[in-house]
């Protein structure tokens, strides 16, 4: 089994980034190539629903939402993507400190129709392509209610391939 984990430190608080990216957060500002979202609910084995740019639907199922902590399981039903078996976790990490936080975003998948490199490295770049996205919202002074839809943005310097 392949596992990707990428970090990215971004420069607003846990407090703002969470409604971004929380299961049913703003994800057609952030998510790479997606053009609508549907979240059935945010209850175990709810699904959310992509509709990407080429047409294609990316199907995913919650698995598990943390109440404490700002995190949630989630698997890949169906989708265009190369991978089988995609249980991936997206969780939010403060850093009181200095007013930032990391975004984690973590993968575990079988290739499907590539190796495991090739899979890999696509699972990188979409994760890749959301961090920078991201971070040119948030940089921008850019909230949770207030975000747009954007395209085109340029790449983020902060987000950092950890593990593969």
């Amino acid at each position: 089994m392949a596992r990707v984990t990428m970090k990215a430190l971004l420069p607003v608080t846990a407090q703002r980034l969470w409604p971004l990216v929380r299961w049913d957060g703003c994800w057609l500002d952030w998510y790479p190539g997606a053009v609508a979202c549907e979240v059935a609910g945010t209850a175990k084995g709810d699904l959310r629903r992509l509709r990407l740019r080429d047409g294609t639907e990316l199907v995913q199922r919650l698995d598990h939402l943390s109440r404490i902590e700002d995190a949630y399981t989630y698997s890949i039903v169906a989708g265009p993507y190369p991978v089988a078996g995609c249980l991936a976790q997206v969780r939010v990490l403060p850093h009181d400190a200095d007013g930032r936080a990391t975004l984690v975003w973590t993968a575990n998948f079988q290739p499907a129709g590539v190796g495991e490199e090739e899979a890999e490295a696509f699972i990188r770049r979409l994760y890749q392509a959301g961090f920078d996205t991201l971070f040119t919202l948030l940089a921008d002074g850019v909230g949770a209610d207030d975000t747009t839809a954007r395209a085109g943005l340029p790449r983020g310097p902060n987000a950092q391939h950890t593990g593969s």
